[in-house]
């Protein structure tokens, strides 16, 4: 089947937008035009007014940074009215976001798609990865919340070397807004067609001068949809619904040490989304007629092929969300919960040490049409899925005024997808599994930068990890009592070897060239294999290798040049990336166990 999106629908949105800020001294808020930026000054600009950047794990100019890196700062997230990420995305050259269903998807796949410089991702984990702080993100970032960043820094190409796993083609860190002493705020209102409605705002100031800062921040967002559903004639797929709030606690007890101390919920509501189907008796690239008999006996009439050419667009969705929603479920029922600590010592002579501890988790219930037609009859499914990661990242740099520096670090990931339950419209019991599937990364990785010249500044970057992915068959359990253990237990290990060199060159102040070459992996996992195939053909499958996919990798080499003409900034890029294992679907046929068809799995 191929999964068909509609045509972009335009919403029309009217934006009110209030901001205020106070200031100690001041006894009333001062009413600012719409839109703007605070009062208080933007910690992402030098004092030259240059853009500050954290793309290599240490505060940089923009402008002296080679690499190519797209900023978008508070003040042009909130010009634009920026939403969530998709908005973002057109903002930016060369990155794009596709979110194919709804906001269900998580990890990746068709759920998820970030493309960096036209990297997209068919099957397997995004190409690009998502990051709040220099901190991983492993779901989904559609509904995170602009109002509290600082900036994003979208950085193009393999970015493997200092961030670790999935920055294949990029990666997208997501800088938020520091407290300061200054007591200060903003408030925005969005209202808009279809039930657009979005109000946020934030609070910050300081609760004991200088040593002790705080901000809270909250968001709520609600659209009633732009599609009519052709099940019950309600203009309401796509309907989407979100609270977001925030703080942030900044402590400063001393000039040699800061903690940073981050804690978010989030909650989606989400209806049907919309998507359709066209099936498979509609493909028209067939290969051609395969006669043979082994591994077993196949037949000529076999249909396997994909669609070719434009295909057709429905000119109408349906999606049975008023069945799922009596049996008590919705679309899309999501919380989030997101905490991270970030301690900074600067020791002897400069050095400067830091840590980064991180906990996240997910509880994602989701209810599936299953034919996506008007039915009396529907077919559905709910799944709920829990899963949490936790990280620790501990790197010591030099001090950045040696003309020979660098940082070094390591890093744990671990992911755990923790079970969850199912629930059909022919079997009405919500019925547990547990999981053992999960993720455990483990790396190392460093950075050495020397000034051969005034001009001239060379760098290796490099970081070795070992994965490991770890695999389960669900077993469906009984309402009200224990989830079976999990079955079919498997695991793979990857290990790889990831460099970055580079060379910048100051031709003058406002010109600068650079040279990259690097290396760039995202991860492997497993093939599910038929449960209707008899053992000897799962045998053979394994034994060819089919029931593990290997890690994807590239060469990136780049060429670049970075400077002002006037008023203005600029900055271009050429680039050459060989890219090999990509992650692909395809079909291997196999005689079905109770039916005897052949059947392309």
């Amino acid at each position: 089947m191929v999964g068909v999106l509609p045509q972009q629908n335009g919403t029309r949105t009217a934006r009110i937008a209030l901001s205020f800020t106070l200031l100690a001294g001041v006894s009333a808020p001062a009413l600012a035009q719409a839109a703007a930026p605070p009062a208080t000054a933007a910690a992402d600009t030098a004092e030259d007014g240059e853009i500050i950047v954290t793309a290599r794990k240490r505060e940089e100019k923009l402008q002296d940074v080679p690499l190519t890196i797209a900023v978008v700062n508070q003040e042009q997230i909130a010009k634009a009215n920026l939403d969530n990420i998709s908005d973002l995305a057109f903002q930016t050259l060369g990155f794009s976001f596709r979110q194919g269903f709804g906001r269900i998807g998580g990890g990746g796949g068709a759920g998820v798609r970030p493309s960096v410089r036209g990297m997209s991702s068919v099957v397997g984990a995004p190409n690009a990865a998502f990051f709040v702080d220099g901190i991983f993100v492993s779901d989904n970032i559609n509904s995170y919340q602009l109002d509290n960043l600082e900036r994003v820094e979208v950085i193009k190409g393999p970015q493997s070397a200092l961030f670790g796993r999935q920055t294949f083609a990029g990666a997208i860190n997501f800088v938020t807004r520091k407290p300061r002493n200054e007591l200060a705020g903003r408030v925005r209102m969005t209202a808009g067609e279809y039930g657009n409605f979005e109000v946020s705002g934030y609070v910050s100031g300081a609760l004991a001068p200088d040593v002790l800062k705080m901000e809270v921040n909250a968001r709520y967002y609600e659209f009633g949809g732009d599609w009519v559903d052709a099940d019950n004639g309600k203009r309401e797929l796509g309907q989407q619904r979100s609270i977001n709030i925030g703080s942030t606690i900044l402590f400063e007890p001393g000039p040699n040490f800061e903690a940073v101390l981050r804690v978010g919920y989030s909650e989606d509501d989400d209806g049907g989304y919309v998507y359709g189907f066209q099936g498979s008796a509609k493909n028209n690239c067939f290969a051609p007629p395969i006669v043979a008999t082994v591994p077993f006996p196949r037949t000529n009439t076999a249909r396997r092929g994909f669609f070719c050419g434009e295909v057709q667009v429905p000119s109408s969705y349906a999606y049975n969300i008023d069945e799922i929603r009596a049996a008590g479920f919705d679309g899309l029922e999501r919380e989030f919960w997101r905490s991270s600590l970030e301690l900074n010592w600067t020791l002897f002579g400069g050095w400067r040490l830091t840590s980064l501890t991180a906990f996240n988790r997910n509880v994602s219930t989701t209810g599936q049409d299953n034919t996506l037609l008007p039915s009396s009859n529907p077919a559905f499914a709910v799944d709920q899925a829990r899963n949490s990661d936790w990280s620790q990242e501990v790197r010591i740099s030099t001090p950045q005024d040696w003309k020979v520096r660098g940082l070094f670090g390591g890093y744990h990931f671990r992911q755990d997808n923790d079970g969850g339950f199912q629930f059909t419209n022919t079997n009405r019991t919500m019925r547990p599994f547990d999981s053992a599937e999960a993720v455990s990364n483990y790396s190392i990785f460093g950075m050495v930068e020397a000034d051969i010249t005034d001009a001239l500044t060379v760098s290796a970057e490099a970081r070795y990890q070992w994965e490991t992915i770890f695999d389960s068959s669900r077993t469906l359990g009984t309402e009200g009592q224990p989830a079976p253990v999990p079955t079919g237990l498997r695991q793979v290990e990857y290990k790889a070897f990831l460099p970055r060199l580079t060379i910048g060159y100051q031709v003058n102040p406002d010109l600068n060239l650079f040279a990259t070459a690097a290396k760039g992996n995202k991860p492997g996992g497993f093939n599910a294999l038929p449960n209707d195939a008899i053992q000897a053909d799962n045998d053979f499958f394994r034994a060819q290798g089919f029931d593990v996919f290997r890690e994807e990798s590239a060469w990136s080499y780049e060429l670049g040049a970075k400077g002002r003409l006037g008023v203005f900034n600029f900055s271009a890029a050429a680039f050459l990336i060989n890219w090999s294992n990509q992650q692909l679907s395809r079909g291997e046929a196999y005689p079905g166990l109770f039916t005897g068809r052949v059947i392309s799995g």
